[in-house]
């Protein structure tokens, strides 16, 4: 096998942890030669300015491994990035010669168990288990149910931390592996191809050209094959917006574990993930401000140690939606730095007035896994309701925020609308709606129990119906 080259390490550094817009700035500065007489930003054709945008990017997704560069000024961070990546080259040129070596000893009889394989997690970024808040429990749910069957979904709105669940799950479980923990982006597509990448990474002796022509599922499918019967391995699938979309590229149940996350529920068994407790909200938002966090035992306890006061009122608001509350912490944070500092009540009542709309609320670089605002997270859900399920999400616009709505209330409400536009009324009809909303976890209950809003989905159904969204 040919050695790993320090260009193929930086390319796939760049393809695996970085945004696609700043991969060959990344691959310019990092993997060319310098001796050229030209900087990376002239051989790219861009602008200097351009290209000390794109290093910023890199920094800040590389911090996570490297938290010194959060520390850095300016100057120094190119050559402490350059000096951990060399680092990290050397050991996985030390691990690819220990495979190579080992290939070219005779084959014994082990007297130990292998050591577990670790994985592609290290492309992941991966929050500090000390602040991930209040998913303890979910996280032994989901690997209680994996032992029973080798398929599971986590499932539940938009914002709501499946993604990290999932990671955090992966990390703080890869003993019960073997054969390590990988992931797959299914948004970024490309799946047979990702199956192919992984599989090259677990058998270094794959011959991924022979296959490498062959259709997606069909690839995907005969890369499986090489991992059945050579340890217990964890998949996990992100973002998987219907069962049908990876259904073909899944391995067979055998020794392979797939989770899988996804706003919709799939045709699996299902585990949902729901918004925070009130105490791990508190403590999320705090740790997102860069504050001490509380460590109180009892809410009262907690908020004994909040200040300002009106910070629960804040998570409140929130709804203790995972994604809301990093969000308007890391824009609190960045107030602060830049000497703007915005008070809690202050952000309150600009809540009220801009909602969703509000840039404490929209995507920013400094997130971890979540890649979007929370109206960007919404909306992908939105764009699989049927029409008239987009309109039965208007017509809950009126009903106050966090009351629960009989079924028959809904029901006759539903049916004076439509007889006043001169439309039948079919209550088949309104059932499936009805379930198309709750599948894609934008409302939740019964005709029992009847339906409840998230706040945040309610003001996005608000925003749709005024055209502001």
């Amino acid at each position: 096998m040919p050695g790993l080259t320090w260009r193929s390490f930086i390319e796939e550094l760049a393809r695996t942890m970085l945004p696609q817009t700043v991969q060959q700035t990344f691959i310019e500065v990092y993997a060319s030669n310098e001796d050229s007489g030209q900087s990376a930003h002239d051989r790219l054709n861009i602008s200097q300015k351009t290209e000390e945008a794109h290093l910023k990017i890199c920094y800040e997704k590389f911090q996570q491994e490297l938290p010194r560069l959060a520390e850095k000024g300016g100057g120094g961070k190119k050559e402490l990035l350059l000096e951990h990546l060399q680092r990290k080259f050397a050991g996985q040129q030390q691990s690819v010669a220990a495979i190579q070596s080992q290939r070219e000893t005779p084959q014994q009889e082990p007297t130990e168990s292998p050591a577990p394989v670790v994985g592609n997690l290290q492309s992941i970024q991966v929050r500090d288990s000390a602040e991930f808040f209040g998913r303890d429990l979910i996280l032994r749910e989901i690997h209680t149910k994996l032992q029973e069957q080798p398929r599971l979904a986590l499932v539940g709105m938009g914002g709501v931390g499946k993604t990290e669940a999932s990671v955090q799950y992966a990390t703080a479980y890869t003993q019960h592996y073997p054969g390590g923990t990988w992931w797959l982006s299914v948004p970024q597509g490309n799946i047979g191809g990702q199956v192919l990448s992984i599989t090259v990474q677990r058998f270094q002796n794959f011959p991924a050209d022979v296959y490498r022509n062959l259709p997606p599922t069909d690839l995907a499918q005969r890369c499986w094959q090489e991992w059945y019967g050579k340890g217990r391995a964890l998949v996990v699938l992100d973002d998987v917006a219907h069962i049908g979309e990876v259904q073909a590229f899944l391995p067979k149940p055998a020794e392979l574990v797939v989770l899988l996350t996804s706003r919709e529920a799939l045709d699996l068994p299902l585990l949902r993930l729901d918004v925070l407790g009130p105490i791990p909200a508190l403590q999320l938002l705090f740790s997102a401000m860069g504050k001490p966090v509380p460590k109180g035992e009892t809410l009262e306890e907690c908020l004994a140690e909040v200040t300002p006061k009106q910070v629960p009122a804040l998570c409140q608001q929130m709804d203790c939606l995972p994604l809301a509350l990093e969000l308007i912490g890391k824009y609190l944070k960045q107030l602060e730095q830049d000497e703007e500092p915005l008070s809690i009540p202050q952000l309150i009542l600009q809540l009220e007035g801009k909602g969703l709309r509000h840039g404490a609320l929209k995507k920013e670089n400094y997130l971890m896994n979540g890649q979007r605002g929370v109206a960007e997270a919404f909306e992908l859900s939105w764009a699989r309701l049927r029409d008239s399920a987009q309109r039965l999400a208007e017509l809950l616009v009126p009903y106050q925020v966090g009351a629960t709505i009989p079924h028959d209330l809904l029901e006759a409400h539903t049916q004076r609308y439509l007889q006043l536009r001169g439309q039948d009324y079919d209550h088949v009809m309104l059932r499936e709606d009805i379930r198309n909303l709750r599948n894609r976890s934008l409302l939740k209950g019964n005709t029992n129990s009847g339906y409840s809003i998230h706040p945040l989905v309610h003001r996005f159904f608000k925003d749709k119906l005024e055209g502001k969204l």
